[in-house]
């Protein structure tokens, strides 16, 4: 795990026998090659597409150069469509990526046109998250044309058909990082706070074309139908077509801090993973020696456990607890608390009495009142409507680790 800022030398943390190092970015210098000059706005574009931190794979300009977009942003009726598409059973894992058009105003028919490949994991991706990449590739877009024509006052309009992304992307308040993307979002934030003109959002339906005749749409409409057929249309060349593309965590040039986890960038920064990655195998190593819990966590059927203890009264749902943590008055609990000397059984005497003792107590009273508690349980599943095969399971692994039979933890159930 690593903090990656903007500035300083980066911060280490060791925990135990990992080491987390992050690498620290330099802040944007002088010779920075975004910044230009340009002799063409062909050049400018192209150098923004040669820098990874920018979300822009590929631009294509109007047959004018731009002077009428330059224009139409100077006078604040510049208009922008962009759409996002994801593919969650893509042949590399989970994708996405994003279609967006640019034009002088609603009566123009050569727009700016581009796509993007949506950075971070496969397991980041999500149609949320290709809507604000498209909404990041546009300010980009944008950000371009107002440096290369020396734009210092206007306006666009920027229309998405996702009311998440909309509603975070025109937000004010300040983000939070564990949310959702929260790198592509300091990006949108940065960018429009970073630009001389006026950014307006717009909302517009997604997927009009599904029940309506794609000519008796408005503008807007007819303009999110053309930006969903490209985003799906640069999804098929990168994924099918001209698989060439891979899923590769990106800090963006408005994030303005960033956190790696063993190497890899992470689009948010939420408590449970970096719990599990701080202290996971810690803890996984813990509770096996001290609890013969499963060192990989997906032996636990968590959501059975979970449905299971929901299910029992408070009163029994509290002691479950405590007798599973050996917080009951076990022998060996009463001696460590001080309330007795003896740590020993009061049925066979052998020493430390815990929990898993007074399960196997191979004392023949012990072992009798396990008989007569045993016998009743195959006639409660069956009650309970419990599968033949699932009924076996239970009642093996409970004979089992009453008579300390070979291991059992291959189906392992834990609250």
């Amino acid at each position: 795990m690593g903090i990656r800022g903007t500035t300083g030398t980066g911060f280490r943390y060791t925990c135990e026998s990992e080491s987390f190092w992050s690498v620290p970015i330099s802040p944007r210098s002088a010779d920075d090659k975004l910044k230009g000059p340009f002799p063409t706005l062909l050049s400018a574009v192209n150098a923004s597409i040669a820098d990874p931190r920018i979300l822009l794979d590929s631009v294509l300009l109007p047959d004018d150069g731009g002077i009428a977009i330059a224009q139409g942003i100077r006078d604040r009726c510049a208009q922008i469509v962009s759409d996002g598409s994801f593919q969650d059973e893509a042949p590399i894992g989970s994708s996405g990526t994003s279609g967006i058009h640019v034009h002088a105003g609603i009566a123009t028919t050569d727009p700016c046109e581009a796509v993007n490949w949506v950075p971070g994991t496969a397991r980041e991706q999500s149609a949320y998250r290709s809507e604000l990449a498209g909404a990041c590739g546009a300010l980009a877009i944008v950000a371009i044309f107002v440096q290369f024509f020396e734009i210092e006052d206007g306006g666009v309009t920027l229309a998405l058909d996702g009311e998440s992304a909309l509603k975070q992307c025109q937000g004010t308040w300040p983000l939070s990082v564990d949310q959702k993307s929260f790198d592509i979002l300091q990006d949108i934030r940065a960018r429009v706070a970073s630009l001389p003109i006026k950014v307006s959002w717009k909302w517009v339906e997604g997927h009009q074309d599904d029940h309506a005749c794609i000519s008796t749409l408005d503008w807007w409409g007819r303009t999110n139908v053309c930006v969903d057929s490209l985003a799906k249309s640069y999804m098929w060349d990168c994924t099918e077509f001209r698989p060439t593309k891979k899923h590769k965590p990106q800090q963006l040039l408005f994030e303005k801090w960033a956190l790696e986890i063993h190497g890899v960038k992470q689009s948010s920064v939420t408590r449970d993973d970096l719990y599990v990655t701080l202290f996971g195998t810690r803890t996984l190593e813990f509770w096996h020696k001290r609890d013969k819990v499963p060192l990989d966590p997906n032996a636990i059927c968590w959501e059975e456990s979970q449905l299971a203890i929901r299910r029992l009264p408070f009163g029994l749902h509290r002691w479950r607890g405590k007798f599973l943590t050996n917080c009951s008055g076990f022998a060996l609990t009463l001696q460590t608390w001080q309330y007795q000397e003896s740590s020993a059984c009061p049925l066979c005497n052998l020493p430390e009495e815990n929990r898993d003792h007074l399960l196997q107590c191979p004392d023949p009273r012990a072992t009798e009142q396990f008989r007569k508690s045993f016998a009743p349980i195959p006639a409660l599943l069956k009650k309970l409507e419990t599968s033949p095969p699932l009924t076996d399971a239970i009642m093996d692994i409970l004979r089992r680790f009453r008579f300390k039979a070979t291991d059992y933890s291959s189906c392992f159930f834990y609250g």
